[in-house]
């Protein structure tokens, strides 16, 4: 599959046949032998940024080598819709072919200790709590950095509108106002 694109961190300091064995070992390249001897050969073995990065595997060696020269650190973007289903923004982050889906399920899963789920019942969902925004990632962010990310874009909006204490007047808690927003979306 060419859309896959495999993350590998190189860390600052790494050797050239150090970063060759990462990329083999992460399935970037075939072989960490000819990594080293293209890197040795165009005079690039001591350029190697260290970076996030994401590669497909399909590139060429040079072609990676080129990517971790220049430090091109790659981002992807993130777009949840507003009012959209919780299993709709699952789909959305497993289609980016980062991660697993029991790394996504993990996270969903997962209790946040947040203001915004202050009146989230423990065995409700985070249906409602993904705030419909896009946002860019850089290729170091977890599932649940992501997540968070929104979790914050909601709670600035949440905290801009005074929407706390307009629920309140409503007679609702925040959870019974998200709730009671999105089956209105």
């Amino acid at each position: 599959d060419t859309a896959k694109h495999v993350m590998v961190l190189i860390k600052s300091g790494m050797t050239p046949s150090e970063i060759g064995a990462l990329l083999e070992k992460s399935g970037v390249i075939r072989s960490q032998l000819a990594f080293g001897v293209y890197a040795k050969l165009s005079g690039t073995e001591n350029k190697l940024k260290a970076g996030s990065y994401s590669f497909q595997p399909s590139l060429s060696t040079p072609a990676i080598v080129d990517h971790i020269v220049a430090g091109k650190q790659d981002t992807f973007n993130v777009t949840f819709l507003p009012g959209d289903t919780l299993a709709n923004n699952r789909k959305k982050l497993l289609d980016l072919g980062l991660f697993s889906a029991a790394d996504i399920d993990a996270a969903l899963a997962k209790s946040y200790d947040r203001s915004l789920f202050a009146t989230k019942p423990t065995d409700a969902d985070l249906e409602g709590y993904l705030y419909g925004e896009t946002i860019e990632f850089d290729s170091s962010a977890t599932v649940e950095s992501i997540l968070g990310r929104f979790f914050t874009e909601y709670e600035t909006v949440i905290a801009d509108n005074n929407l706390v204490a307009g629920f309140q007047k409503q007679g609702l808690s925040l959870f019974e106002g998200i709730t009671l927003a999105s089956i209105v979306q």
